[in-house]
């Protein structure tokens, strides 16, 4: 049976993610310096003007083994997102409903270039194994992503 794993990131800017781990119903917290603890939290019920929205992971990790979620913002060594060692798109994990699959936009990043790609996208597995490809940057706040 597989995972279904979330997270729901607050809005303060506070390093903790929740994480929940639907067949088990349990919810654990995880910082960024490791420390992992079991809360048992619905993450529905947290209060939706503290919280980004809940983002489901994609089942992929990146190049440095971090797990990639819905809103995450990845870069890549490939063209495209970067040209003569400099960054030109960010790749921000999208869901499309209508093909029930994640997929990566593309944004422009570089004032620089006339960014003709700029909202175009591509599946994962365009380029080749996401886990050799990606890296995770960031994470997209509500109002980031075009």
């Amino acid at each position: 049976m597989s995972k279904y794993i979330f997270r729901r990131r607050p809005k303060d800017g506070n390093n903790y993610i929740f994480y929940q781990n639907m067949n088990t119903g349990y919810t654990w917290i995880i910082a960024d310096d490791g420390y992992d603890t079991i809360k048992y939290i619905n993450l529905w019920e947290l209060p939706d003007s503290e919280y980004h929205p809940i983002e489901p992971h994609t089942g992929l990790v990146d190049k440095k083994g971090k797990m990639i979620f819905e809103g995450d913002i990845l870069t890549s060594h490939l063209y495209l997102y970067q040209d003569n060692g400099y960054r030109s798109y960010d790749g921000i994990v999208c869901w499309s409903d209508e093909t029930v699959s994640f997929f990566i936009l593309l944004k422009c990043v570089n004032p620089d270039i006339r960014g003709i790609s700029h909202g175009l996208s591509h599946s994962f597995g365009e380029f080749g194994e996401p886990s050799t490809i990606y890296e995770v940057i960031d994470s997209i706040g509500e109002t980031d992503m075009l």
